[in-house]
């Protein structure tokens, strides 16, 4: 360490690479007399017809201040004679005299002493006062930092001193030789104004600097607000944002994947702000470059960071289930992928069940690139959240906090009201879950009345019936292990079922409601269960001695409704119906077009003709079946 002198300690340590040993040993360093040196100024301009008083000043590493002594060694003495006193150095010019000489002066410790040589430019009596050329009006960013080279002319070309003057608000200035350096003050926006003079010593010219501080860039994204060069975390949605600052007038700049991608972000007029919108195919996973530029050309940036998209193809996940995958999304084709668990209830197979850690990112931009994989369990005995994360390299990584379930098995015992077992009845649930855990949504009663379902532990809803008796529904709680059911018989059973099919349009936003009318003036809702987007059925059995259905009504929003009477003759019917997309709103009317016998293998055909009232090429259509299978009891 320079100009550093006491004692320290040193400890060295040697090693075999198994055992080490180490010893201490201390180290002296004398102190050496440093030379004391200048911090005076070395070059003045003076009038010739008044004294020059000069201040010397100089500083010493192992000297105090106070016992430096100075000493004036030459003066030109056609020019100037001068006298020292303590550190005042002063010169008066001979009468007469002009142009530059040297003063020579020393300081010293007592020990060493240090020579400096004054050049001293004595000003004629004709001697002009410079001219400041005029700054150019300056605009800087809030909180930033500029340097503006100074400028002014001398008609005697005499050495020039600038200096800025007092009273500054709002920014901050310095000069050092002819740079001047201006910084905004924290938390500063508007108009500011900096006082310059330019002196030769004697006679000096004097201009304001005119700086306007424009406002920072920021980025603001739900109350997070992000400087230049500040990173933002983005969830995996269309992200909305705002920009500002500069003179306002910015436009944007888009980098993502190797590629300019500008068309990712959109600009509301309405709201001024920016939504960043999510790729439609490929990659999203990784780092979004947004440059934002106004009209100086002031810029900044800031950067986006997407994770990849972890998903299972159903939940909860269950342990029970062997056909239960992960997705990983979003990252380029042909990207290694890492996978790992937080718990060691959960690892990852390939879909020939061989274990993996990693996988590769297919060539399939229309699926986000999305690698699948198999989850494997074990020994999973209660419920938990472990996390699976997906890792690549220079990407973000995606998280997914399973909700993962050991699964029960429920056993129901189905009887009629005199304790019989009832053979052959059918438990059910509408729940399209089970095909993607890859386990039976509904199971039929044994000889002893016995219903087995592997289950998830939430609480659920199953449809219970039996031919000849009254259909139930059971709620099964999420930590219910068995359940016992009674079903009534029927004295008068009657069925009614069928199909509810759209053409031109689908159910995918809106399914059908079909809703049963009473004798009793009362009625139901059916449940329907979806077949596909464009196809649903329903079912429902009643006991004709409680009351007796007189018609079927079906609504949806592309259609008028629909009323088909119910025929009780027999003990089952079936409805059938296509609906027909159609605009304008039609007008209905129903056409009988044949009809059958009253006894068993009867059938009612009607054709539903629903007619637009202005296109007529254009329909809906209800094709309504009654079949019959044995009369009404």
């Amino acid at each position: 360490q320079a100009n550093y002198n006491g004692t320290g300690s040193i400890t060295v340590q040697v090693s075999d690479g198994v055992l080490t040993d180490s010893t201490s040993f201390n180290v002296t360093i004398d102190p050496v007399n440093d030379a004391p040196v200048f911090t005076s100024a070395s070059s003045f301009n003076t009038a010739n017809d008044a004294d020059l008083i000069i201040t010397l000043t100089a500083s010493d590493i192992d000297t105090a201040g106070g016992s430096l002594v100075f000493s004036l060694v030459n003066v030109d003495s056609a020019k100037l004679s001068g006298s020292l006193s303590g550190s005042t150095l002063t010169l008066t010019p001979v009468a007469g005299t002009s142009g530059t000489t040297t003063v020579d002066v020393a300081v010293s410790d007592g020990v060493i002493s240090t020579p400096q040589s004054i050049s001293v430019n004595v000003l004629s009596a004709a001697n002009q006062a410079p001219v400041f050329n005029p700054p150019t009006p300056l605009t800087l960013l809030q909180e930033t930092s500029t340097v503006v080279t100074l400028s002014a002319s001398d008609a005697d070309g005499n050495s020039l001193t600038y200096s800025v003057g007092s009273g500054v608000s709002g920014v901050s200035a310095a000069v050092s030789g002819d740079q001047l350096s201006i910084s905004a003050d924290t938390g500063f926006t508007g108009n500011a104004s900096i006082s310059l003079s330019v002196s030769d010593g004697v006679l000096n010219d004097s201009a304001i600097l005119a700086v306007t501080v424009l406002p920072k860039f920021e980025l603001q994204q739900d109350g997070i607000t992000l400087g230049n060069g500040d990173s933002l975390n983005a969830a995996l949605n269309a992200l909305p944002l705002t920009l500002s600052g500069g003179d306002g007038q910015l436009s944007t700049s888009l980098f993502f994947d190797g590629s300019q991608q500008d068309s990712l972000l959109s600009y509301n007029a309405t709201t001024q702000s920016y939504s960043l919108a999510m790729p439609s195919s490929g990659a999203f996973a990784g780092t979004y470059t947004l440059s934002v530029t106004d009209g100086h050309g002031f810029s900044a940036t800031y950067y986006i960071e997407r994770p990849l998209r972890v998903t299972t193809n159903v939940t909860p996940t269950l342990a029970l289930s062997a056909s239960q995958t992960i997705s990983v999304e979003g990252a380029p084709a042909g990207s290694l992928l890492s996978l790992s668990s937080s718990s060691a209830q959960v690892a990852f197979s390939d879909a020939s069940g061989n274990a993996l850690t990693t996988t590769s990112a297919p060539d399939d931009a229309d699926h986000f690139n999305a690698a699948r994989v198999v989850l494997t369990f074990n020994a999973v005995s209660h419920n938990s959240q472990p996390v699976i994360t997906a890792s690549a390299t220079n990407l973000p990584d995606g998280e997914l906090p399973l909700a993962l379930q050991a699964g029960r098995t429920v056993l129901i015992t189905v009887t009629d009201q005199d304790s019989q077992a009832v053979t052959g009845a059918i438990a059910a649930l509408n729940d399209n879950r089970f095909e993607q855990w890859g386990l039976p949504s509904s199971a039929s009663a044994n000889s002893s009345g016995e219903i087995s379902l592997q289950l998830p532990e939430e609480s659920l809803q199953l449809n219970l019936s039996a031919e000849g008796y009254l259909g139930t529904t059971l709620t099964i709680d999420d930590a219910q292990l068995s359940a016992e059911v009674t079903l009534t018989a029927l004295d008068s059973p009657f069925s009614l079922n069928g199909i509810v099919q759209a053409s031109g349009f689908d159910f995918s936003t809106e399914l059908p409601q079909l809703t049963l009318l009473f004798s009793d003036n009362s009625s139901e809702v059916l449940t329907l269960n979806s077949i596909s987007s464009t196809s649903a059925s329903y079912n429902w059995l009643g006991d004709l001695a409680v009351k007796t259905p007189q018609s079927l009504q079906i609504r949806h929003s592309n259609i008028s409704q629909i009323t088909a009477s119910i025929n009780t003759n027999f003990s089952s019917q079936t409805i059938n119906v296509t609906l027909v997309a159609s605009a304008p709103q039609p007008t209905t009317e129903v056409i009988v077009v044949s009809s059958g016998g009253s006894s068993g293998g009867g059938a009612l055909w009607y054709l539903l003709w629903l007619c637009p009232i202005i296109a007529m090429n254009r329909f809906i259509r209800a094709n309504i079946r009654s079949r019959s299978l044995s009369p009404a009891k």
